[in-house]
């Protein structure tokens, strides 16, 4: 059930989305005193704010592995749509921040999106790879309980 999935990412989404506005709504020191540490000096200044964002940016992982145990029957799907939803937004993200970084900032902030970008797709590939053996060792499974069967039809067959 693919809408059941949708609503719980999305519901986890949300809910991460909210952590960011009590960060501003409530003057969170983490976004706020590097405002005033590095007011002059950008490049720290851009360094400091997409440090915070990678943190917001993990919180949606972290906060995923927290309530993992209370998803639906469909927590593989679940993840996996969520792993995916992630890997867009990121990709999205660091083609905005391309253009709007300071060449030294971006480099590194792009370095490390791409690294979890990288391992993202590393993730959903192990779960693809896991499917599709699951898959196949259900095949040699009904493979061999048919074989078995034929082959003890035929000794019982001949006595």
């Amino acid at each position: 059930m693919k809408n059941k999935e949708t609503l719980e990412v999305l519901a986890c989404f949300s809910q991460c989305r909210q952590k960011l506005l009590s960060s501003f709504l409530n003057e969170d020191k983490e976004v706020f005193i590097p405002m005033f540490e590095f007011e002059d000096d950008i490049l720290l200044m851009e360094l400091a704010i997409e440090d915070f964002f990678i943190g917001w940016i993990n919180h949606y992982f972290l906060f995923l592995d927290g309530v993992s145990d209370t998803l639906s029957e469909d927590a593989d799907e679940v993840q996996k749509l969520f792993l995916n939803s992630m890997l867009i937004f990121i990709q999205k993200y660091i083609e905005f921040k391309g253009s709007t970084l300071s060449k030294e900032s971006g480099d590194f902030v792009h370095s490390i999106l791409e690294d979890k970008r990288k391992s993202l797709n590393a993730i959903l590939d192990v779960n693809k790879r896991s499917n599709e053996n699951y898959k196949k060792l259900l095949y040699l499974h009904r493979k061999d309980k048919a074989l078995f069967q034929r082959q003890f039809k035929s000794l019982i067959e001949g006595r």
